[in-house]
Order: structure tokens, then C-alpha cells, then sequence
């Protein structure tokens, strides 16, 4: 545990932000299945994990779930970076970054695995038709 970023990590970056439980959840998933992690900052105050991932990542970052910004990760209101907080580094030692794509894969299926069943089990409602859609070809 440190209170600065590490050296290994990428100076410029983007951060993703993410609730400190399915964040982390995501970053075993990522782990188990030997896929490069970052250091990571937690924010015990906040409840939030903040993982450094590529630049570019916030463009394509579009989760309900989390959020993706420039530099330093934020926590509550989204424009200042976090005060409070430490870096960890994952056990079999740190990526300079976590790719971006596979961490939102995992969040999302860490996502879907907590979601309560009596969700899961209700049937999909159906897509509105379009207006001016031809069926058929």
C-alpha cells in the first residue's frame, strides 16, 4: 500500500471509477483469467475503486455503473480528483495499465452475476416497433 501512484504506472492516463465491491470483483475476474491489472487506488471513504486504464478509454466509456475521466480518478462529485485514498498493487505484480475494454467486460459481468434473481427471471420486454419499418426483405 502506497499514497503515491507507483512508478510502473503510465503517467498519462484515463481513471475508471467504479463502486470499491463489483470494482474489485471485476479485477479478479480480470486476474483469474491472466489478463493484465494496474495498480489500483481505493477510496475507503467513498466506497470506490479507481483503475488506471489507456487513454482514449473515456470516449468509449459508456457504463451506468461507473465512469471513465481523464487523469486521477474522482469520486463524488466528479470533478475534483479524490483526497482520500491508497494504491495497491495486485499480487502477481502490475501492469503499467489495465486495458480498458476487458475491465468494462468484467464489470459488466460482475454486474449481471449480482443482479437478484426475481430481475433475471422477468421476461424481456419487448423492443418497440419503429416508426416506418419495413419487416421483411
Amino acid at each position: 500500500m502506497a499514497t503515491r501512484p507507483p512508478a510502473v504506472l503510465e503517467r498519462l492516463h484515463h481513471t475508471v471509477t467504479a463502486p470499491l465491491a463489483p470494482g474489485l470483483a471485476a479485477i479478479d475476474v480480470l486476474l483469474d483469467t491472466s489478463r493484465p491489472v494496474s495498480a489500483l487506488r481505493i477510496c475507503p471513504q467513498h466506497h470506490r475503486l479507481h483503475v488506471p486504464v489507456p487513454v482514449g478509454t473515456a470516449e468509449r466509456w459508456h457504463a451506468p455503473h461507473s465512469m471513465c475521466s481523464a487523469g486521477a480518478g474522482r469520486c463524488e462529485d466528479g470533478v475534483r480528483p479524490c483526497a482520500v485514498g491508497f494504491w495497491v498493487l495486485p499480487d502477481r505484480g502490475a501492469a503499467p495499465l489495465t486495458h480498458g475494454d476487458a475491465y468494462y467486460d468484467a464489470l459488466s459481468l460482475v454486474r449481471y452475476a449480482l443482479r437478484p434473481a426475481e430481475v433475471l427471471d422477468e421476461p424481456a420486454a419487448p423492443l418497440p416497433e419503429l416508426e416506418g419499418a419495413h419487416h421483411g426483405v
